[in-house]
Parts: C-alpha cells; structure tokens; sequence
C-alpha cells in the first residue's frame, strides 16, 4: 500500500495512457491485419514506454528535492570536555538521524566563537565560555534529521543545558559537571533547524574545508 502511495502519479499515469490507447485500438484496428495492428501497438508501447520514464524521472527528482526540503540539519559540536565521551555521544545522537561531515578542530577561533554566541554577550558568563570552549580540541558535524520529532528526541538524549538539572540518563546528566560559574555540558546541538542553519553558516569555512572525515578509530587514537 505504502509502494501505491509513494508512486501514485506513475501509477496514474500508466493507467491512463492504457485505457486510452486500449481505447484508440478497438475503434482504429478494425480490419487491420495481424501485422499492421503488431506494428501499430510496436509504435505505441515504445513511444508511451519512454514517455513514462521520463515521467517517472520527473517525479523521482520532484520525491528527493522534497526531501531535501524536509530534512533538518543541526550543527553538532562535541566540547573540549566531551572529547573523551565522543563515542558515546555520537553513538546516540547519530541514532536520532544521520551524523555526517565529522571532523576533528584543534582550536576553535575566536572571531567564530564569538558570532556563535553573539546572544550572550552581554553576560557575565560570556568570557569564561569563551575560554572553556577554547580550551582544547573539539570534534564538529552535522546531525540530518527527517522531522521535527526527531529532532526533539536528539535534544532529549543530550539533556538539560545545566548538567545539575539533566535527567541522569541524558548525555549531559551522565557526564557534565559544573566547575564553579563554568557550566560543562559535553557537546552543544542546534536547538532548531532554524538555529541549525544559521549555526552551520557560521562554521561552513572549517566543517566543510578539504580534509578527510574522521572516524572512530582516529577520535579514539586523539584521546
């Protein structure tokens, strides 16, 4: 039921031009010979035959810029702190969709860190986030969710901004700490699809600059 659904306009389409050319031969064949109505319907099936691969191309190309549309990209970056949980946390978060474009940063820059958290400035905590999330190597990439479900379930599995307040089975809960006004939470992930866009703007120049993707193995080896 499901394959119908996904693939109604071709079904639709081939039914169409088969009762109307079933049509068009009871009222045009008559008389025929045998070899004049072979050829004829030879013709008809060849020509209706590419007419609907084009068809079905144009609606498979219309299915995946469709999906494109839908799909939510949210930044990920795991924190100086998480580096050491970076299976963990990739483990469940790439279970809420797909972890793509990981790569390894020594240091993150100022200036992006800075455009990054261009909403707290004005805060007392600003600085000292600015020197925990530069405090060492960071890993970074992209979460591609479906839905919005999704992406709420991936925001769930990271926990609570405050690991004092994150439920204890959540990412945060289980291995974030607060260090005086220095709140350590593991890893940060784009609240919204909206935010992630925005987000992977900022960092495009280092996500998506020409190096290889890391894999576990190497994460692993950096610990």
């Amino acid at each position: 039921m499901k394959l119908i659904k996904t693939y109604l306009p071709e079904t639709l389409f081939l039914t169409a031009i088969i009762l109307f050319w079933g049509f068009i031969f009871s009222v045009t064949n008559i008389g025929h010979t045998t070899y004049e109505r072979f050829m004829s319907i030879l013709l008809v099936v060849t020509l209706n035959g590419c007419a609907f691969i084009a068809f079905h191309i144009a609606w498979k190309l219309k299915r995946i810029k469709d999906a494109a549309i839908h799909q939510q990209n949210l930044l990920l970056i795991i924190k100086p702190d998480g580096l050491e949980h970076s299976s963990d946390v990739m483990k469940e978060i790439g279970a809420c969709g797909k972890l793509h474009d990981l790569i390894i940063v020594p240091e993150l820059p100022r200036e992006k860190l800075e455009e990054h958290y261009g909403h707290i400035k004005d805060k007392p905590f600003f600085e000292s986030t600015m020197q925990y999330m530069m405090s060492g190597p960071v890993i970074m990439g992209i979460l591609t969710c479906d839905n919005e479900s999704d992406v709420t379930h991936a925001r769930e599995v990271l926990g609570n901004t405050n690991p004092e307040k994150a439920d204890k089975n959540t990412l945060r809960g289980r291995f974030g700490i607060v260090e005086g006004d220095i709140i350590k939470n593991v890893a940060h992930l784009s609240d919204s699809f909206e935010s992630g866009e925005h987000e992977i703007e900022i960092w495009k120049d280092i996500l998506f600059r020409s190096q290889p993707t890391i894999t576990e193995r190497k994460i692993e080896s950096h610990q």
